[in-house]
């Protein structure tokens, strides 16, 4: 029997012995971590040096569940892998521990994690969730608009202005930009125009900003029938319109906007691209309008290639033509300025101005 019981001892004496410290496995983690961070090998939970590290940092939490240090580390380094759920919970123990407090370098990457899974949570559609990450983060990153950018995005797509004017307030107050002044006054519209159409608009916004203009038209069409007076709803459908090939229905849309007293300069223009578009076709009038913005800020050739495929696009369009001969003109292309002086003429034979430059042309040809 007493050599049973001495085997015993002696076996558990042995186990413990085989079992390093809590202080030796965190600095053999942290020694793991730095040579993880040197190799060079990309960030992953499958790679062998950052296998090894986060091993070692959960052996050494294990060791030690009251080890702040140990906590900290293994949450950097799921941080450091983008294994965002594991960090969140590590860092949690960290705080724990620490009352809450972080040092900057921390306190950053946990407002990182709590951004990063307030992401995921919204795109599974789950906003209640995604509030509370972001929410969290702004306890972390002071100096960072982006949790509360999101918060009120969230909030305007529920409905709720005031929660998203305080969140989009508190943005502006970070860092002004026109993202957040914008969205700061469409919080402001719920009053006016009531949840259901902001809740729409803001959807299209979405929508139209990841490139799905399908949805986003939808979603204007809806903040407009349930808002009818509401403006900027206006523009953004005809400005949808026009973009996936609506044309006649864009020119109506716009023709609403510009009947409003608050139309601006920019409204009356892009009904004049819409009306363009609507007689010569969207690719025509696209590429005369860039010829357009390319003769006014001084790129000739560019402005030539532009006025050529306007043309080519649509041989009808007496504008482009007009503009072509322009270009090539001061280009002192005076062969190609003839031939699309002659046809602008053709098309516009009223037109004086295409005519004297069609004769100045042919003089300087000769």
């Amino acid at each position: 029997m007493r050599l049973v019981l001495l085997g015993i001892f002696l076996s558990f004496g042995l186990a413990l012995a085989q079992t390093p410290p809590a202080q030796q496995l965190l600095q053999e983690a942290q020694t793991l971590a730095q040579q993880a961070r040197a190799s060079g090998a990309a960030p992953s939970v499958d790679s062998t040096p950052w296998k090894q590290a986060i091993e070692r940092a959960e052996a050494a939490t294990q060791a030690d569940p009251q080890s702040a240090e140990a906590w900290k580390l293994l949450g950097m380094l799921y941080y450091d892998v983008k294994f965002w759920a594991r960090a969140h919970d590590r860092f949690n123990q960290y705080l724990r521990l620490t009352g809450g407090h972080a040092d900057p370098k921390v306190a950053k990457a946990i407002g990182e994690t709590n951004l990063n899974l307030g992401y995921g949570a919204y795109n599974r559609g789950d906003s209640g969730q995604a509030l509370e990450y972001f929410q969290a983060a702004t306890n972390f990153l002071p100096g960072d608009p982006q949790p509360y950018e999101w918060m009120g995005r969230i909030y305007l797509e529920q409905g709720n202005a005031v929660q998203a004017r305080q969140a989009y307030q508190q943005a502006n107050q970070i860092r002004p930009t026109p993202t957040n002044t914008y969205f700061l006054a469409r919080s402001q519209d719920v009053a006016t125009y009531g949840r259901a159409a902001v809740r729409a608009f803001t959807a299209g916004y979405n929508a139209y900003q990841t490139g799905d203009k399908a949805a986003a038209l939808a979603q204007f069409q809806t903040a407009v029938q349930v808002a009818p007076g509401w403006l900027e709803a206006k523009r953004w459908l005809a400005r949808t319109q026009l973009e996936t090939g609506q044309t006649q229905a864009a020119l109506a849309t716009w023709q609403q906007v510009t009947a409003s007293p608050q139309a601006t300069a920019s409204d009356k223009y892009f009904l004049r691209v819409a009306q363009l578009s609507a007689q010569y076709g969207a690719d025509a009038a696209r590429a005369y309008f860039e010829g357009v913005q390319a003769y006014q800020a001084g790129n000739r050739p560019q402005a030539l290639a532009h006025f050529q495929a306007a043309t080519q696009a649509n041989p009808q369009f007496a504008d482009a033509w007009y503009w072509l001969g322009r270009t090539a003109y001061e280009g002192r292309n005076y062969a190609l300025a003839v031939q699309a002086y002659s046809q602008a003429v053709a098309l516009q034979p009223d037109n004086t101005q295409a005519k004297y430059w069609l004769e100045q042309a042919k003089k300087a040809l000769r």
